[in-house]
């Protein structure tokens, strides 16, 4: 049986895709929901942006199996949003639309 906290980050990234850079997005680079623009401090960006150097045709799709990337995600999405809004307080559901919330507002 999943956790509340594994409910929610599975629903959360099932959502939130690999990367964009699309001009029409007010947040700029994105990689699974998080901007560069909103969260340029991410460590995960170091390691994005060396993928974009060693694979420049095919970094994305390294990026989305990099499990050490990946775990970088995770803590993010931990440690922002779902301990900022005490996840683990709440009942599964009430906790995963929580945390939800949270990540769609920013």
């Amino acid at each position: 049986m999943d956790s509340p906290w594994q409910k929610a980050i599975d629903f959360t990234l099932k959502y939130e895709g690999g990367y964009d850079n699309s001009p029409l997005d007010k947040g700029g680079e994105t990689f699974r929901g998080i901007s560069r623009k909103n969260w340029a401090d991410w460590a995960g960006w170091a390691m994005i942006d060396d993928l974009k150097i060693a694979e420049p045709e095919t970094f994305e799709k390294t990026a989305m199996a990099n499990e050490t990337l990946t775990a970088s995600v995770i803590a993010f999405y931990r440690n922002n949003f779902w301990d900022k809004v005490h996840g683990d307080e709440f009942p599964g559901k009430i906790a995963v639309a929580l945390f939800d919330m949270a990540v769609n507002s920013g």
